[in-house]
């Protein structure tokens, strides 16, 4: 299988992965009754759950495991068709129910998508010395706002980022936690702009380094932390 096949497959898996979380806090009956429109929010819920089911389906399919396709295509208490004034309300007992069945289907399919993940491929390093593909930031020993950035492993040549500005307190909190809340001018600026001093100072292209999803912020490469002993010893290193 080529480099270019296993990361298509791998991003496919974890973008079902995400969809089916997504779905499962959607279709909470508590929660939605403080979405702004709950009854619409409930259909389109209904909706992104059979189109998730399909999109799982024909993953399955395209990697030839027909077991999976097969237990994607069976029928559970989630109807295909729904219909009637009872859906009209979200705190009918018909939507209650729908919403109910909808999160625990959805929870028990996420886990069979899950349990798969074992023989999914793990996307293969896009390393190059043409683009940023990595960035470690240093958890400072003092707790205080300045830290180091390391891009692509060059610990001779780190980067300051400084947590009271937005852009370098989100690319920290992704660091650290995986995700940061959603601001455009952060993802513009990281992606964007070229006066940014992770290209200014290591001479390397624009790159897409964090993308939106839903209301975070996200990876779009490696991001990692680690503690400013361990960036010693690697500096030491090399």
């Amino acid at each position: 299988m080529s480099i270019k096949n296993q990361a298509a497959i791998r991003d496919t898996f974890d973008e079902l992965v995400r969809k089916g979380i997504l779905i499962t806090h959607s279709a909470h009956e508590g929660d939605i009754l403080y979405a702004d429109n709950p009854v619409e929010k409930m259909h389109d819920t209904f909706r992104d759950y059979h189109l998730w089911k399909e999109a799982v389906r024909d993953f399955f399919l395209s990697i030839n495991n027909e077991k999976g396709a097969l237990y994607f295509l069976e029928a559970d208490n989630v109807p295909f068709l729904k219909g009637g004034l009872e859906y009209s309300y979200i705190e009918s007992k018909e939507s209650q129910q729908l919403l109910k069945n909808i999160r625990t289907a959805a929870t028990e399919r996420l886990a069979y998508l899950r349990s798969v993940e074992k023989v999914i491929p793990k996307k293969p390093s896009l390393k190059s010395d043409n683009s940023i593909y990595k960035i470690t930031c240093i958890k400072p020993k003092d707790g205080g706002n300045k830290f180091l950035m390391v891009v692509n492993d060059d610990y001779q040549n780190p980067i300051m980022g400084d947590r009271a500005k937005p852009t370098w307190s989100s690319l920290y909190e992704i660091a650290t936690k995986g995700y940061a809340l959603y601001q455009k001018k952060v993802l513009d600026y990281l992606n964007s702009n070229k006066n940014n001093r992770l290209y200014t100072q290591t001479r390397l292209p624009i790159s897409t380094i964090v993308r939106q999803e839903g209301s975070e912020l996200c990876p779009a490469i490696q991001i990692d932390s680690i503690s400013e002993k361990a960036y010693v010893q690697r500096k030491n290193k090399t």
